[in-house]
C-alpha cells in the first residue's frame, strides 16, 4: 500500500451514502478509496452522504489507504465544507471546467486555512 501521498496503483469508488460499504472498502486492498458524493448517490441522499463520508474521514487511520472524495459540480461549497479534513488526500472534480477548478482551489484554500491545514494539502 502507498502512504497518504504516494502514487496509488488502484482506486476503488464507494457510494458515500453507504457507511457499510465505506467501512468494507478498507478491507479490499486498494491503494486509494474514492467516496462518491456524485453519481452514486441519489439527490435525496446527498446531505446524508456528506455526513457519512465525514464520519468515515474522521475515523481514518494514518497508515490506511488514500482517501479521496468525488464531489458534485453544483454543490462545491457544501461538499467541500463537509469533507475537508487532515485525513482527506484529495477531491475528484467531475465534468470540470477551468473556472470551476479555480473556484475549487479558492474554496480549498479557505477551508484548509480555517482548519489549520497547510494550503495545498488537499490534492485535486
Amino acid at each position: 500500500m502507498t502512504g497518504h501521498r504516494g502514487i496509488a496503483r488502484s482506486y476503488l469508488y464507494v457510494p458515500g451514502d453507504r457507511p457499510d460499504r465505506l467501512a468494507g472498502a478498507l478491507t479490499r486492498g486498494a491503494d486509494a478509496l474514492i467516496a462518491d458524493l456524485e453519481d452514486a448517490v441519489a439527490p435525496s441522499h446527498k446531505d446524508q452522504a456528506r455526513e457519512h463520508v465525514r464520519a468515515w474521514l474522521d475515523a481514518a487511520q494514518p497508515d490506511g489507504p488514500q482517501r479521496w472524495v468525488r464531489i458534485n459540480a453544483d454543490t462545491l461549497e457544501a461538499d467541500l465544507g463537509a469533507v475537508v479534513t487532515a485525513a482527506l488526500t484529495g477531491v475528484v472534480v467531475p465534468k470540470s471546467e477551468p473556472d470551476q477548478l479555480a473556484e475549487v482551489d479558492a474554496l480549498l484554500w479557505k477551508l484548509e486555512t480555517e482548519q489549520g491545514l497547510t494550503a495545498g494539502s488537499v490534492a485535486v
